[in-house]
């Protein structure tokens, strides 16, 4: 999108800011169904609009899975342009500047792009936006050597602008902002999910559901929500789904989530002859539902932070298969996930074969995540801490 075509959209979009309500602009890559962003609008359903109002600044022309609901909810969609590239990144930060200045005053800007945080707060700081909110949600990036480059610059520019750090787990917030400034600095707003939502059921009502989805009843039935792209290793699962098979095994795989690689895993699929055991379900607005479907959820990931679906997952007190890769900030302690080797297909297909029977107490599983910080309310609390003002870091 160019400049022209950015201040042309911020023309449009303007709309009358009651003077009593305090606004926060969300930077994010596009509000799609991703784990972050699905916690960022768990909170804002519950925040007072009176008091309180989300924008949120992407950088995707398309429009996003969320952009209906935002625009009803009273917030705005800032479409504007972005380069990461060192020698674009002053012609950047002026940009977001002049669209932080036509569409403030913001009382916080509150930045979820990882490294790309640096530039924008630094934007955020010449524009005079008095909070300013570096969130980590992940612990790793790409590492090519002018990676690392930019990774260290982008660092100083955070530490620089930042007046808070936040992430979703301690290893996320070190891996951005480094461990010492994160344990001095650094705030932890945990994943909060609505636990009215996601909540267990018995198997005579999983029973239903399955049927009302036209799911096998009886098969053991095994799901991962998560973006097609390649940190998440969805070719693991088709090969252990191929191995579950092998072993004569009445198994079904879903996989609900959209991405770069669709087409190919589709085409593995195929290519193993799996057409009756795998499902792809696309992006769904009923996750709770199928979690309440399911007798595991898989999560073979590279890397993650503290992903939401897990969260959402032991709330509704569904077993999780998680790689060794993933911090294990994840476990909440409900003896829900079991940490396996990422490339050990033999090892998941053991444990999926140990099909769990007991089943917790739906007020135990509230009552410990509640006291965690997962639930709407206490995510909400934690999450207006930062929006107090304070000295810059």
């Amino acid at each position: 999108m160019t400049e022209q075509a950015v201040g042309a959209s911020m023309l449009d979009s303007q709309e009358a800011v009651h003077p009593r309500v305090e606004r926060v602009l969300h930077i994010v890559g596009a509000m799609n169904r991703g784990g972050a962003e699905t916690m960022l609008m768990t909170l804002y359903r519950a925040i007072d609009r009176t008091q309180w109002q989300f924008d949120f600044l992407e950088f995707s022309a398309d429009r996003s899975d969320y952009a209906d609901e935002i625009t009803e909810l009273g917030g705005r969609l800032v479409k504007t342009s972005w380069s990461q590239a060192p020698l674009r990144m002053p012609r950047t930060v002026q940009q977001l500047v002049r669209v932080l200045k036509s569409y403030g005053p913001f009382h916080a800007v509150h930045s979820h792009i990882l490294f790309g945080s640096g530039a924008a707060l630094v934007a955020a700081g010449i524009a005079g936006v008095p909070i300013r909110i570096a969130h980590s949600h992940s612990t790793s990036d790409s590492d090519g050597p002018l990676d690392w480059v930019y990774q260290q610059a982008a660092r100083c520019a955070i530490r620089s602008s930042a007046t808070r750090f936040a992430a979703c787990s301690g290893p996320a917030g070190a891996y951005l902002f480094g461990s010492g400034p994160f344990r001095r600095l650094g705030v932890l707003i945990p994943n909060a999910v609505d636990l009215d939502e996601f909540t267990p059921v018995g198997p005579l009502e999983k029973s239903d559901l399955r049927q009302q989805l036209g799911l096998p009843i009886d098969s053991l039935i095994a799901v991962s929500i998560a973006r097609m792209e390649p940190v998440k290793n969805h070719g693991f699962l088709l090969r252990l789904a191929a191995r579950m098979r092998d072993q004569s095994i009445d198994f079904t795989l879903l996989l609900v989530g959209a991405g770069s690689l669709r087409e190919q895993l589709e085409a593995e699929t195929r290519a193993l002859q799996l057409e009756d055991r795998v499902r792809f379900l696309g992006l769904r607005d009923d996750v709770a539902t199928i979690l309440r479907c399911a007798d595991f959820l898989l999560l073979p990931s590279h890397f993650e932070g503290l992903p939401v679906v897990l969260v959402e997952a032991q709330a509704s007190g569904v077993p999780c298969l998680v790689s060794d890769k993933v911090t294990e900030d994840s476990d909440l302690g409900l003896g829900l996930l079991t940490f396996l080797p990422i490339s050990d297909v033999d090892a998941w297909a053991e444990e999926l074969k140990r099909r769990p029977q007991a089943q917790l107490d739906a007020g135990v599983i509230r009552s410990a995540l509640s006291a965690q910080g997962y639930g709407v309310h206490e995510g909400l609390q934690r999450l207006m801490e930062l929006y107090r003002p304070a000295v810059g870091t």
